[in-house]
Order: C-alpha cells, then sequence, then structure tokens
C-alpha cells in the first residue's frame, strides 16, 4: 500500500534549549516508525519543521513530544503544504 505524502507542517521547537538533542532524536524515533511523517531542516529562528498526513496527525505527534517524552514544546501554526502542476 503507498503512503501519503505530507500536505500539512508546523514548526516546533523545545521551550528549553537544553533539550534541543533530545528533542532532535525524538523527532527522528518518530520518523522512522511513522513513514507519513517527515523532519525538516531547522528555521533561522531554532525551529524544526515537522510534515504530516493532517492536523489531527500533527496534533498527536505533538501531544505524544509533550506527554509522552516529557519534552515541552512551542508549536506554531499549521501550514498547508501547495503543490503546483505545470502543464
Amino acid at each position: 500500500m503507498p503512503q501519503s505524502q505530507p500536505v500539512i507542517r508546523v514548526a516546533i521547537r523545545p521551550k528549553d534549549e537544553a533539550k534541543r538533542e533530545s528533542l532532535q532524536r525524538v523527532l527522528n524515533d518518530l520518523a522512522a516508525e511513522d513513514p507519513s511523517m517527515s523532519v525538516g531542516a531547522a528555521s533561522a529562528e531554532g525551529e524544526t519543521v515537522i510534515r504530516g498526513a493532517n492536523d489531527l496527525h500533527l496534533e498527536i505527534i505533538c501531544e505524544r513530544i509533550s506527554r509522552e517524552l516529557k519534552i515541552p514544546i512551542d508549536v506554531g501554526p499549521t501550514e498547508v503544504i501547495y503543490l503546483e502542476t505545470i502543464r
């Protein structure tokens, strides 16, 4: 069964800068177990972009990071990834 491409993204960052490395490890582990999730490069503001199948998918990922894995994060607004087709 083919996996869907991520269509929505959100920028996240740890509330405590000391947790940045732990957050990166957690995101890499989550991306390895969930093929519909991907992790993007960090921005100049120190945010990491995660992409997923839909808004609920990203919300669940962020909740898991905060509650289960005990890494408090700040979450930015979600953005739809637009793809153009050139004809």
